[in-house]
């Protein structure tokens, strides 16, 4: 949400935010009626917006092969009926964030009283993630998605993993963390902070730029 408020402001698009918790788009096979609606909400705006609508998927659901297929699927009605459709990869995922404790207290944070062997175990192996496990997680459901694009030019995939996999204590390594200086990037494990969001506008834009997606026109965010 932060995202597409900045992109309404700076760069003069309109756009709609639309969440629904615990859905995914496409849904999956079990999706309760409310998820089922959802999705079929897409399709009719589609056919209402044709060309000036941009819907951009925003999920941390990795899907199976078939959630991917059921992916394509959707993006080849959308854009058959005109619209465009943009897939924001899910964000890398730190588990110890999950401890609010630990964040609210900054116990995983290093500091000159605390380096970081005196850290708690949990904190290496959550608050830090490594950069070759998430890409090869990640791997099969991004090079289905772009290769897809590749035969669709009103389709996209952006990852936000530069901005969101940050070197630690500026060591290039394989090693990343949600902590942009002393500020936290995350909310949780896998939910973006405000500043989280806001972090993502530079790459982004230049993304959409470079794809021609930042005329003015509509666009309808599904987190």
């Amino acid at each position: 949400m932060p995202l597409s408020e900045i992109i309404f402001h700076k760069d003069n698009v309109r756009t709609t935010d639309i969440f629904n918790d615990g859905c995914t788009i496409p849904e999956l096979d079990d999706a309760s009626p409310r998820c089922t609606y959802m999705n079929s909400t897409i399709q009719k705006l589609s056919l209402i917006g044709g060309d000036q609508f941009l819907f951009v998927i925003s999920s941390n659901y990795l899907g199976s092969e078939k959630f991917v297929k059921d992916t394509i699927k959707l993006a080849e009605s959308v854009t058959s009926n005109g619209s465009q459709l943009l897939v924001m990869l899910p964000t890398p995922r730190y588990p110890a964030l999950d401890d609010r404790s630990l964040i609210n207290n900054n116990l995983c944070k290093k500091e000159w009283f605390r380096p970081g062997f005196a850290l708690s175990d949990v904190c290496g192996s959550g608050f830090e993630t490594s950069k070759s496990d998430w890409l090869a997680e990640i791997n099969f459901y991004q090079a289905q998605l772009e290769e897809y694009s590749l035969h669709n030019n009103k389709f996209f995939v952006y990852s936000p993993f530069e901005d969101l996999c940050v070197s630690i204590n500026g060591i290039v390594d394989n090693s990343c963390s949600p902590f942009l200086g002393d500020k936290l990037l995350y909310f949780d494990s896998s939910h973006l902070s405000v500043l989280g969001a806001k972090a993502l506008y530079p790459r982004f834009r230049s993304f959409l730029l470079s794809n021609g997606l930042l005329p003015e026109s509509y666009w309808i965010w599904l987190v």
